[in-house]
């Protein structure tokens, strides 16, 4: 395996929704599983996992097969986020940091999702809280945000990009994930890849990595991961995030 170099640059990337169930979990797969086989070394993982571990298992599973990251690495499991602080999360990120492989994470909910707050003494009261920008800013991490390839993903990615913006966070790129069958015939009828990037670069300033279309080989849930890398390969600006974090590949 060959290994990624950075030139003082990021060794780790955050893949960030715009809601729940908008692809991040194939995306992220899928780009690491990418980046591998195009000779970097790269880890996939989702170490905060919000409701039960059990109802994770079947992404966790699918997240390791794709992108081969070994199970078992330090995950924080929010049933009760009330009382955890946002050091835990910081903590959380930095033990599943590797200087030599770059690490992708995924993070929970979308953008502005409340991941953590903090009560008084009494515990009658929330003082204080922080979403998943807190958390990104926090720990300096750059990252690509992704929504559902759907009518309204101009809207969902201008919002939740100006908003990362707003907390200080990087955006690395933006990506759109069909995560249904024809979902995106609506927007592409009404404008070309060209003209939606364009759109997207004016408003966010960041570039649009692609869309990764819909394959019923490709299936979180029973776990199959098909022609995942294929296909990311294919649709995704690769490039511009190896640019962006300033990888090359030593042999």
């Amino acid at each position: 395996m060959q290994t990624a170099k950075r030139k003082g640059s990021a060794d780790c990337l955050a893949i960030v929704g715009t809601e729940t169930g908008c692809g991040k979990t194939v995306l992220l797969s899928g780009m690491a599983g990418a980046l591998r086989e195009q000779g970097f070394k790269t880890r996939a993982m989702k170490p905060f996992i919000l409701g039960p571990r059990r109802a994770a298992e079947q992404e966790l599973s699918f997240i390791s097969s794709v992108s081969h990251t070994p199970l078992g690495y330090h995950q924080i499991i929010v049933e009760q986020s009330k009382g955890l602080r946002d050091t835990s999360w910081h903590n959380a990120i930095n033990q599943n940091r590797d200087g030599d492989s770059l690490t992708l994470l995924e993070l929970p909910g979308g953008s502005a999702t409340p991941i953590c707050f903090e009560e008084n003494q009494s515990e009658t009261k929330v003082v204080a809280w922080q979403d998943t920008a807190d958390i990104l800013a926090n720990a300096d991490l750059p990252c690509i945000l992704v929504a559902k390839h759907g009518a309204d993903a101009i809207e969902q990615l201008v919002l939740n990009a100006y908003y990362l913006t707003m907390r200080r966070v990087f955006v690395l790129g933006l990506a759109t994930v069909e995560t249904s069958t024809g979902m995106g015939l609506e927007i592409e009828n009404q404008m070309t890849r060209d003209d939606f990037a364009m759109a997207l670069f004016s408003r966010t300033g960041a570039p649009y990595l692609g869309c990764i279309k819909y394959s019923i080989s490709i299936s979180v849930p029973r776990c199959n991961q098909g022609n995942l890398i294929k296909l990311t390969t294919a649709s995704l600006d690769l490039l511009t995030v190896l640019k962006a974090l300033n990888l090359t590949v030593s042999v």
